[in-house]
């Protein structure tokens, strides 16, 4: 089962942001680019309105940058 998918912060992913990636990507586990400038961040945040507040949502950002909105999801040793 899936839990927490979305919260009270959009969650910073490993995968680097292609606005087109997707057009052209694999249909199964796509992976993401391999290089890039910014990161995807998904989930939405608790200013946000309720349909961007969903685990498909999804945003982008600086890695290096700081928003109020963005945070990280954390997996515990007992979770996996």
């Amino acid at each position: 089962g899936l839990h927490d998918m979305l919260g009270n912060v959009f969650q910073w992913c490993s995968d680097w942001y292609d606005k087109g990636y997707y057009y052209n990507s694999p249909v199964d586990d796509p992976q993401g680019p391999s290089t890039g400038t910014i990161k995807v961040a998904r989930g939405g945040a608790f200013d946000q309105e309720s349909m961007s507040c969903r685990a498909a949502s999804r945003s982008w950002g600086a890695p290096t940058g700081f928003n109020y909105r963005l945070g990280l999801r954390l997996l515990l040793e007992d979770e996996h």
